[in-house]
């Protein structure tokens, strides 16, 4: 069992939250409610390693069913990052138990609020759509340093945390052999930027397991062939 801890603006509008009262631990998530761009959207973060994730175009149908919605996004976001099948499986197992909370830690609350303000600044600045290109403003988040967790990165410190073999996005294009993306081709939308980004979250379960262990390759790929889905 791990602790969501949800913001009150969230738990105000989960449908009768059972919350429960238990202390910090280091599989607990946070989660809280925002908007990016026009959008209501949540963002969920791991309390010890800070890695996080943004659902944008979250409905209130969605929220009632946060569970579900939690481990079908940190699934899909987990894949997007380049963990394999068989490492994703085993850790999607220890968050399948779930149990709603309050938040506790005023440092995870403000590390949450600094990458709400760096995806609301990519949206609002850099051009930035909040739906099709999350899986940038995701990267954007997870490699960023934060004081909170000693400067380290996000999504290092969590797979070290999970043993979860991990290569940067630098070294697993270098690995493949492929060319740096020419900057006139940086703006190509890949076919699941936007069909499934599009999609609800309770209707992404039923095609994420048809999406390739592999996206940053094909994405790659795509990019360089110039081809636009």
């Amino acid at each position: 069992m791990f602790i969501l801890r949800c913001t009150k603006k969230l738990l105000d509008k989960i449908d009768k939250p059972q919350v429960v009262q238990v202390k910090a631990g280091d599989d607990g998530w946070y989660a809280n409610l925002f908007r990016l761009g026009r959008k209501q959207s949540v963002i969920f973060t791991h309390a010890k390693s800070l890695y996080s994730f943004v659902i944008p175009s979250v409905r209130k149908q969605d929220l009632v069913k946060i569970n579900q919605v939690f481990i079908l996004e940190l699934e899909f976001q987990l894949k997007r990052d380049g963990f394999s099948h068989k490492h994703n499986v085993k850790l999607l197992e220890k968050f399948w138990d779930i149990q709603i909370g309050k938040t506790i830690n005023r440092s995870t609350i403000g590390s949450m609020n600094d990458m709400v303000s760096c995806a609301k600044f990519l949206v609002d600045y850099q051009d930035c759509d909040a739906e099709t290109d999350i899986a940038k403003i995701n990267n954007s988040i997870n490699t960023t340093p934060f004081k909170a967790i000693g400067y380290k990165i996000p999504i290092e410190c969590f797979a070290e945390m999970y043993k979860l073999p991990y290569t940067s996005y630098e070294n697993r294009r270098n690995v493949k052999g492929i060319e740096k993306v020419q900057d006139e081709t940086k703006d190509v939308k890949t076919m699941d930027d936007k069909i499934l980004l599009k999609l609800t979250p309770i209707q992404r379960e039923v095609i994420l397991e048809d999406v390739s262990d592999y996206i940053l390759d094909i994405d790659i790929e795509r990019a360089i062939s110039g081809r636009n889905f």
